[in-house]
């Protein structure tokens, strides 16, 4: 089975959708090599597809996509697109990436019509566009009931820039799913995610990777039941609604432009 970016990398965003919106029902993809000078290391063979582009359609009635290249920036932001409002996230790699949740304004939405807006971080704030960062929840590593301080000065160069390159490049621990699934096994759970889920990702990957150039649509064979939050993160987790709700500003600007719109349509009338 040839290797590549979409084999190694898609699972991260598939992980987090499937788990929010559940079971895809069908994928269209396009899977490419294009840049096929690449060495044979440590890829064997070096033509697998290092571009891909996939179509979700989710039996939840939720369409989704993903893309993924090596041949491009380094991008791996993730956007939720409601009817009322929008999830955000700069990459799915640092543990403490903020998350943003815009509620839809008639003033953000007015707002994001201008370039100014669009490319001025206080004006974005002003105008609601972008929406209020999420108070996260930090969840105990699995089979742990505290956090263990693993020593060492926490104030040295080399602390501190081990600090700052985690908090600028993001640092996974590669080591937490091994953990999970032994610590599953010694109280006799169900791991999280549970084995279903797992396969289903990885016949989603297998699609998307095999895709070629004819973007024929395949009908995924596998499922999952529904993934229950873990019981920290349920305990912990904030009331996010409240960020949901609008600003001051957001419900005098709405009479405003009602105000507006009513006054325009009366002298074009």
């Amino acid at each position: 089975l040839p290797m590549g970016c979409t084999w190694e990398h898609v699972g991260y965003h598939l992980t987090w959708m499937c788990a929010m919106f559940g079971p895809v029902e069908s994928v269209t993809a396009f899977s490419k090599c294009t840049i096929p000078d690449k060495t044979e290391q440590p890829l064997n063979p070096p033509d697998a597809p290092d571009f891909s582009v996939a179509c979700l359609n989710f039996r939840s009635g939720v369409v989704g996509r993903v893309t993924c290249s090596i041949g491009a920036p380094y991008d791996h932001r993730m956007r939720i697109i409601g009817n009322k409002g929008m999830l955000t996230a700069d990459t799915y790699f640092h543990y403490q990436c903020p998350v943003y949740l815009e509620h839809y304004t008639k003033l953000s939405i007015k707002a994001r019509l201008s370039i100014t807006v669009r490319t001025h971080t206080f004006l974005q704030r002003l105008f609601g566009v972008g929406g209020r960062r999420l108070k996260l929840v930090r969840n105990l590593p699995p089979g742990a009931d505290r956090i263990i301080d693993t020593g060492g000065p926490r104030w040295s160069l080399k602390a501190w820039i081990n600090r700052l390159q985690s908090r600028e490049v993001g640092q996974q621990d590669k080591c937490l799913g091994i953990a999970e699934l032994a610590d599953a096994i010694h109280h006799g759970r169900q791991p999280f995610p549970p084995p279903d889920f797992i396969y289903h990702i990885t016949e989603l990957t297998l699609a998307i990777q095999g895709a070629g150039t004819k973007s024929q649509t395949h009908v995924l064979e596998s499922s999952f039941n529904p993934i229950a939050l873990p019981e920290q993160t349920r305990k912990h987790a904030p009331n996010y609604l409240e960020a949901a709700k609008p600003r001051a500003i957001d419900r005098l600007a709405e009479g405003v432009l009602d105000r507006l719109r009513s006054f325009r349509m009366s002298n074009t009338s």
